[in-house]
């Protein structure tokens, strides 16, 4: 009594092999849709850091906080991150 068990286990795994070996289909052709291109945030460090100075660990932490904040709720919508110079 586990034929239809057994039958179907090796159905899946024939299946998956099957769409493993499928070509994959390329952008704009019909009932493709095209990758959506991600969002990007720039975060300009050099801008930030003109004419900086640090003194004491909390001057630093203070700045850096904000600036972090920042970065985690742009990720957080989903952008992709880049740190300009």
């Amino acid at each position: 009594m586990a034929m239809p068990g057994y039958r179907s286990a090796i159905f899946g795994q024939c299946e998956r092999a099957w769409q493993t070996q499928q070509p994959v289909p390329l952008p704009g052709k019909e009932g493709v849709k095209e990758k959506a291109q991600p969002k990007v945030y720039r975060v300009n460090l050099r801008e930030r850091l003109a004419g900086r100075r640090f003194v004491s660990k909390t001057e630093f932490e203070s700045f850096w906080q904000p600036i972090g904040n920042e970065i985690l709720e742009k990720i957080a919508e989903g952008f992709e991150i880049i740190m300009d110079e």
